[in-house]
């Protein structure tokens, strides 16, 4: 009596980066002596090709017609069956591919510009925007870590310095009294550079924050020391 082809494993978990250089192709069945033996096979998210999937009818080579990206499919399940000439299947084997994630994701602000006043009473120290980053790479990865950063200041005058911590709460040191002689911005540029820490290459973006200075009631009404007479009646 003819023995059925059976495969080896039910589950295959791929676990291995290939160089975005190679073509994707595998020998997922080859035939042995012994039985039909599993050999693993890998995918690299945004590989360019060549490209479905195709599987040969004999040689049971797999081939990836299509790139796959992470965000969109972090998992593949396949089934193949190996089939009689009657095409009833004979026996099956399910197969999960685990997508690898790269770094084609850079963090993304919420919004390209925040426009914000303040008033120019505003202790140093205090609080005045928080600005907010996303990343779509793998979660807790390197690809999706990253840090604050402000990239510059316009004006840069030298008595206001601006500060972002890495939840992303931009605050100041100095003076925001731009009636006093050293702090003569009453508007301020804030380029901010959110920039993930990916293994082979680096992403950014960046943020602008417009901050308008606004005057308040903070000086003391002044003699000018000219003589005033009043007659009381």
């Amino acid at each position: 009596m003819r023995k059925s082809p059976c495969f080896r494993c039910a589950r295959l978990l791929v676990l291995q980066v290939v160089s975005s250089s190679g073509a994707m192709c595998s020998e997922l069945l080859s035939r042995h002596r012994r039985g039909w033996i599993v050999g693993s096979f890998t995918i690299e998210e945004g590989l360019p090709g060549p490209f479905p999937y195709e599987l040969g009818k004999e040689s049971g080579t797999v081939y990836v017609h299509r790139a796959v990206d992470y965000e969109e499919h972090a998992m593949l399940k396949l089934k193949f069956d190996a089939r009689k000439t009657d095409m009833s299947i004979e026996t099956s084997l399910k197969v999960e591919i685990t997508i690898l994630d790269i770094n084609d994701n850079p963090p993304r602000f919420q919004r390209d510009l925040f426009d914000i006043s303040v008033g120019e009473e505003t202790t140093q120290g205090s609080h005045l925007l928080t600005v907010v980053a996303f990343d779509r790479d793998q979660r807790g990865s390197l690809n999706s870590t990253f840090h604050y950063e402000i990239k510059s200041v316009a004006p840069n005058t030298p008595d206001t310095e601006f500060f972002i911590d890495e939840s992303g709460s931009i605050s100041f040191k100095g003076c925001l009294d731009h009636e006093a002689s050293v702090c003569v911005a009453d508007v301020f540029t804030v380029v901010v550079e959110a920039k993930d820490h990916g293994d082979v290459v680096s992403l950014s973006s960046s943020t602008t924050v417009v901050i308008h200075v606004e005057g308040g009631n903070n000086h003391l009404p002044t003699i000018s020391g000219h003589t005033v007479s009043l007659v009381a009646r």
